[in-house]
């Protein structure tokens, strides 16, 4: 399978999109039926807490959550930015959100089956963007990354973090399921191509064997 990175899609093309995110949906349907994804190892704990140092998320903050999956992380997001925030979780799969709601989250998370390239707020609504394990699953990058930009505050923070390196990821990947043996990690050149043509500035880049963190910031020239 393979992603599109292109900004300008035909009808034909929207078509594929929503036919690969409805695919894309299915598998990960039989993942929360089977219970996978639904807590994190003691390992991925331990990452987590240099993560949440590093997204430095603060009370009252709004987060977007893409492809939250079980929402294992979406009720830690949902303590840090506390009562007066906000955490927008969704997905494409209608399984993972059942099992997110069933987690009965604060009042300050909000849940929803839908794709992150039509994101239902509006522009500059979101303080930060947190996508863990999420970026390779998206049907389409650059689509993606600019309803990101369109929904982020002017200097506002995307993460894409793995807990493991992209070789790893995409390996791992490539020896899957044929639903996501095309779902790889892009190069660190086309994936600073990719954040700089959407409107985003990159910060920080990093690529080792047990974490993957990419932290890019919107453009204030960036035109929402």
């Amino acid at each position: 399978m393979k992603h599109t990175s292109s900004n300008s899609v035909t009808a034909d093309e929207c078509r594929t999109l929503a036919e690969l995110e409805e695919e894309v949906g299915f598998f990960f349907d039989r993942c929360a039926h089977e219970g996978l994804m639904s807590a994190f190892s003691p390992e991925e704990q331990a990452k987590l807490q240099t993560l949440f140092l590093l997204w430095n998320i603060r009370p009252g903050d709004r987060v977007l959550e893409p492809g939250c999956g079980s929402g294992r992380l979406t009720s830690l997001l949902a303590e840090s930015v506390g009562a007066s925030g906000l955490v927008f979780a969704c997905d494409l799969s209608s399984g993972m959100i059942e099992r997110t709601r069933a987690r009965k989250l604060p009042g300050q998370v909000e849940t929803a089956v839908c794709s992150v390239n039509n994101v239902p707020f509006g522009a500059g609504h979101f303080d930060r963007i947190i996508c863990v394990n999420t970026f390779p699953h998206l049907s389409n990058f650059s689509l993606a990354l600019v309803e990101m930009a369109r929904v982020l505050k002017p200097r506002g923070d995307l993460w894409i973090n793995h807990f493991r390196g992209r070789n790893h990821v995409n390996e791992f990947h490539r020896h899957s399921s044929a639903v996501i043996c095309g779902h790889l990690i892009p190069g660190e050149t086309e994936m600073q191509h990719l954040l700089t043509g959407a409107g985003f500035e990159v910060a920080d880049y990093s690529d080792s064997d047990d974490m993957y963190s990419v932290h890019a910031v919107k453009s204030v020239r960036f035109q929402t």
